[in-house]
Parts: C-alpha cells; sequence; structure tokens
C-alpha cells in the first residue's frame, strides 16, 4: 500500500521531534522513511533543511544520502558552503555517495545493453536505484531491443527513474511507450491514416459540433494520444526518413494541437451516474475514462 503524503509528513516531523530530544539518529536511521519515501515528498524534507538546529539539518542530510536523492544537490551544494562543519561534512557525505553512483552507471548500461538473464535482471535492479534522468534516452532504446521479462524489468526501471524527475513525470506515458525503430513503409501508412482521421473525420465530423457525448470524446482522445506516442517514437527517426516525411510530420503535429484545443472547447455529455469529464490534478490537461478509470491524456496520470 502506497503512503500518502500526510502520513510521511507526520512521520518525518515525528521524527524531527526525538532528534530535537536527543535521539541520534532517529531521522537517518528510520528505515520507513526510507522505504516509503517518495520524489514527490521532497518538499517535506526540503523545508526542514533549514531547521534552526543543526542537529536536525544534519540527519536530514544524511537521509536523502541514504535516498540518493538527486533532487537535493542544489540545496545541499548551497548547505556546504554556508553551514557549519557538522551539516558541511554531511554534505560531502551525500556528493561523495552521489559521485559514486554516478560511476557505476556507465558499466551497468554496458551490461543492460549485453547481458541476459540474472546478470540482465541485477543490472536493471541496480540502474533503477541510482539512474539519472539523462539516462532515461539510453535505457528507453534498451527498452526497445528486449521483450517479456527484459523489457518488464527495464521498464520498472524507467519508471522509477522518471517519478523521481518532475519534469520527466509530465511526460510518464510518452516515456514509458515502446520505441518504434525506423520503417518507411509503416510511417507512411501512419502519416496517412493519422492525417486522415484528423483533417477529414475529425475535422468533417467532430469540429462543427459544440457537444459531443462522453464515449465520443473518450474514443478521439484515445485515438489522439496514440497518435501523439507514435510522433514522440518517431522524432528521433525522421533523420532516416526522405526529406518531405518531415514536413508533413509537422503538417500531423499542427493537426494535432489544433485537434486538442478544439476538443477542449466542446461540451461533454455525460452517461448517467458518470461524472463529466475534469482536468488531471497533476498536469491540469482534460483526462479521458478507460474501463472505469480517469487517465489523463498528457502524463498518463490515472485516478
Amino acid at each position: 500500500m502506497l503512503t500518502n503524503r500526510m502520513d510521511y509528513l507526520n512521520r518525518f516531523l515525528d521524527c524531527i521531534d526525538f532528534v530535537i530530544a536527543g535521539k541520534k539518529g532517529s531521522i537517518s536511521n528510520d528505515k520507513w522513511l526510507v522505504a516509503n519515501y517518495d520524489p514527490s515528498f521532497y518538499s517535506i524534507l526540503s523545508v526542514q533543511l533549514k531547521n534552526t538546529d543543526t542537529r536536525v539539518r544534519t540527519e536530514i542530510v544524511l537521509l536523502l544520502t541514504a535516498l540518493k536523492e538527486r533532487l537535493a544537490i542544489d540545496d545541499i551544494k548551497s548547505l556546504r558552503m554556508n553551514d557549519n562543519e557538522k551539516v558541511s561534512s554531511a554534505c560531502l557525505a551525500f556528493f561523495n555517495e552521489i559521485n559514486e553512483t554516478d560511476d557505476c552507471i556507465p558499466d551497468l548500461i554496458d551490461e543492460l545493453k549485453h547481458k541476459r538473464g540474472q546478470d540482465f535482471k541485477r543490472s536493471a535492479m541496480r540502474i533503477k536505484a541510482i539512474g539519472r534522468s539523462q539516462d532515461v534516452p539510453t535505457l528507453r532504446m534498451i527498452y526497445g531491443q528486449t521483450d517479456n521479462e527484459m523489457r518488464a524489468e527495464i521498464r520498472d526501471s524507467l519508471e522509477s527513474i522518471i517519478d523521481r524527475d518532475p519534469e520527466l513525470k509530465k511526460n510518464k506515458e510518452l516515456l514509458l511507450s515502446v520505441p518504434v525503430f525506423p520503417d518507411e513503409k509503416s510511417f507512411e501508412r501512419f502519416l496517412e491514416t493519422s492525417t486522415t482521421y484528423l483533417d477529414i473525420r475529425y475535422r468533417d465530423s467532430v469540429c462543427p459540433l459544440s457537444e459531443i457525448s462522453l464515449d465520443k470524446y473518450n474514443n478521439i482522445i484515445h485515438g489522439i494520444q496514440k497518435i501523439r506516442i507514435r510522433m514522440f517514437n518517431e522524432q528521433e527517426n525522421l533523420k532516416w526518413y526522405p526529406p518531405d516525411m518531415k514536413g508533413r510530420y509537422d503538417e500531423l503535429l499542427d493537426l494535432v494541437i489544433w485537434a486538442v484545443d478544439d476538443i477542449k472547447e466542446k461540451r461533454v455529455i455525460s452517461r448517467s451516474n458518470i461524472p463529466q469529464v475534469h482536468d488531471c490534478k497533476r498536469c491540469g490537461s482534460r483526462m479521458a475514462l478507460s474501463h472505469d478509470t480517469w487517465i489523463c491524456s498528457e502524463c498518463g496520470f490515472k485516478e
């Protein structure tokens, strides 16, 4: 069961009280704080890096070291430069840990490219814990070259790395989609069918309407999202295709932007006992209903 923000905050504040009362290690040695941490909880920790008690600041830095939390890098750089010797020493330990994990990453990626079986699984689990945002493009390439259990393992690693970066998390569904490798004929068919769908079918039958049914709305949103995912995965392939395909890609992109803007203006008529469409709590985009689950068409957030 996932820990909610309030539960984590309450536990953390209790641990702060214990440290202030003289119980050393109440924050840094709390296994629950490590096991139940989510990157979205970083602001809970970071605000206390300004706590007036040196012991609390030190313990939080040590906790962030155990978490290998890269979101803390800028804050801890500032602490190291401006705080006292005790806190500065903890900051140095944090950066030593980050640097050690960075040194391991090239070897882990090489193993993921060339190993199989248990060796691959071990490397995937390790990169899951220490992988950086800049490793995502390379890991996505490996993701596209594997299948079955190996693909599931590398997907799990990718998801953890993406969740640690608020900016990447906004495009989580796109980043977790399976990369498409260059195939000119397949891309040609995709451009033709997608352009026809938006520029003819949508423009003629949906654009003139001021209101649409919830079912139609969901079908359109899912259709547009499939197009967006394929376009995202074809970006790197454009250099392998004839020059005119880049122009057609850009035209389709303009159509997608137009259709998304247009459908946002429609009044959606819901079925009985099903709420109207609403916006994503994470990124503010419109959500669609799929199998009784609301899914954001932009970032993949579900509720």
